[in-house]
């Protein structure tokens, strides 16, 4: 997951990469900070948001 938001940044250019899970999903919400998202807002439905940080 890494390789893949570092290349979206990288050799795409993309300016602002997001993740959604749900609260609930321990090992999504794990590997997101484990790979350098970091949580931005809490949204509806019980969701997360995650932004990754270079």
């Amino acid at each position: 997951m890494k390789f893949v938001a570092e290349f979206g940044h990288t050799n795409m250019e993309l300016t602002k990469i997001i993740a959604i899970t749900s609260k609930q999903n321990d090992g999504a919400i794990k590997l997101l900070e484990r790979v350098s998202f970091i949580k931005t807002a809490d949204l509806e439905n019980d969701e997360i948001e995650y932004l990754f940080v270079k």
